[in-house]
């Protein structure tokens, strides 16, 4: 039990940060500050919440195919989408400001309803609809201009974050998970995939930061697509990271 009352509280912190990051990524009128949001709150707090949310998931029993589960972690995505548009968009902010909220609302009603109950699912999703567009209505979703140059210093320090944890989970996962366990045995992880799982968010996080830095520094299909097959090797992103910003251009930034 002192070990689920650790995994929840870790879960009830990453939902705070990520719910903070969120705050602050809708309302933020300039973008310098929502990416400072976004990837010091939200990543960090979706990515706490769904490790320590694996780690109450397998103590309780339950299988990721579990319905609710499934819906909780699409909800979540919506929800993380919806937080990188707002944060690189000059434009359609209430959109995407909806979709942030009413993403979180609904992945935080599948695991507080866990049913399959029509009625229980139909009000949840209203609720979050009506919190959404209160979201929509009365958050402003404005953007004034800023210093390009801070903007993209920014972009690159975001995308640089995400690709150093990424390398840091593939070689976690494949220079020490995998020996150790195909070799010796040892699972790192009890046993509880979370290494492997915990590779998936940050990969997720990844790919969304890539996608979006791919469209604000306007790369060409070539760069994007190299960092996107980077993902799948050990020093992979590391590598793209390095090659995309050299070391003096990072040092003049």
């Amino acid at each position: 039990m002192e070990w689920m009352e650790l995994w929840g509280a870790l879960t009830l912190f990453g939902l705070v940060a990520w719910a903070v990051g969120l705050y602050k990524v809708m309302v933020s009128p300039t973008r310098d500050a929502r990416l400072s949001a976004l990837y010091g709150l939200t990543a960090v707090g979706y990515t706490a919440t769904w490790m320590a949310g694996w780690l109450v998931m397998k103590s309780l029993g339950y299988s990721v195919n579990t319905w609710w589960i499934v819906s909780s972690i699409l909800f979540g995505l919506v929800s993380v989408v919806g937080s990188f548009m707002r944060t690189f968009s000059s434009s359609k902010g209430r959109l995407y400001n909806g979709l942030a909220v009413i993403g979180y609302s609904l992945a935080i009603a599948s695991v507080v309803t866990q049913t399959s109950d029509s009625i229980s699912i139909v009000g949840a999703t209203i609720i979050a609809l009506i919190i959404g567009g209160l979201a929509v209505w009365l958050l402003p979703a404005t953007t004034h201009p800023i210093d390009s140059d801070t903007v993209k210093h920014l972009v690159v320090r975001g995308f640089k974050w995400m690709a150093w944890a990424e390398g840091a989970t593939v070689l976690i996962l494949f220079l020490l998970y995998m020996p150790a366990k195909r070799l010796l045995g040892i699972n790192l992880d009890g046993g509880t995939g979370l290494i492997g799982w915990t590779h998936g968010i940050v990969v997720l996080l990844y790919v969304l930061s890539l996608t979006l830095t791919f469209r604000e520094l306007r790369w060409t299909w070539l760069h994007y697509f190299a960092g996107g097959f980077a993902s799948f090797f050990p020093f992979g992103t590391l590598v793209f990271e390095r090659k995309m910003f050299p070391k003096s251009a990072s040092a003049e930034e």
